[in-house]
């Protein structure tokens, strides 16, 4: 690992390394780290709208998502109480199709453009402060890696290491928005399922969604409000392994 960098980024992940990737092909000498295991699976960002798959089709990586088996959705069905509406995907700025990649597969894609285009990337490394001037201008990282602990010197260093980053409480970032969250969802995975395209369902009270994704297996979530949700849990352990259509 050489010890100077243009940029060094923490956080390995769909936001972490297409910024690697970019910075990279830009003529940047960068350092992309995740205390994490390369491939590893992740919920959010899943089903993805036109703008990021357009954002991957002008990065020139959407082949490998395609080639991987990912299901393309040419449509996407909002259903209510009596009426279900089918909006079709609509060919533009050359995407003909949306996706909903596996985060395993959606990071381990942009890690390997990232190396691809020159940045080093070093995984199972924990960064555990920041290194300042005399003018506290953040300008690196210590890490432990291996169990050595190491400084690695940068220009710049960007946080992409996600809820409660680490980045942000060492260099003491203000939080300028918070959110919480209005809704408890279950999810898991089933295969098999007849379902072409997205499914959005809903109703007073609930939502329930279908996500078409890699390896024959599709995304099955229900929303609920946060309050109802612990209440609700013994009927959704109950079906639990019971065969059943979503209708």
């Amino acid at each position: 690992m050489a010890m100077r960098f243009d940029a060094v980024i923490v956080g390995a992940r769909c936001a972490g390394a297409a910024t690697a990737m970019l910075l990279a092909r830009a003529g940047a000498r960068v350092l992309l780290v995740d205390r994490g295991t390369y491939g590893s699976d992740a919920l959010s960002t899943h089903a993805l709208m036109r703008g990021a798959v357009l954002q991957l089709h002008r990065w020139g990586v959407l082949p490998a998502i395609d080639a991987a088996g990912t299901p393309p959705v040419h449509a996407t069905t909002f259903s209510y109480a009596g009426q279900d509406v089918v909006v079709p995907i609509e060919p533009k700025y050359g995407v003909s199709a949306l996706f909903a990649p596996r985060r395993a597969l959606l990071d381990r894609i942009l890690v390997d453009a990232a190396a691809d285009s020159g940045a080093d990337v070093s995984y199972g490394t924990r960064v555990d402060g920041l290194v300042t001037d005399s003018r506290g201008r953040v300008r690196g990282i210590t890490a432990v890696v291996g169990g050595t602990r190491r400084q690695v010197d940068a220009d710049i260093v960007i946080g992409a290491d996600g809820l409660y980053s680490t980045i942000a409480q060492r260099a003491g970032a203000a939080t300028v928005v918070e959110g919480r969250h209005a809704t408890g969802t279950l999810y898991g995975y089933w295969e098999g399922l007849p379902q072409d395209g997205f499914y959005w369902r809903f109703q007073r009270g609930a939502g329930l969604g279908l996500i078409p994704t890699n390896d024959n297996a599709t995304c099955v979530f229900v929303s609920v409000p946060s309050s109802r949700l612990p209440g609700e849990l013994h009927v959704v352990e109950f079906h639990v392994g019971v065969p059943c259509s979503i209708r």
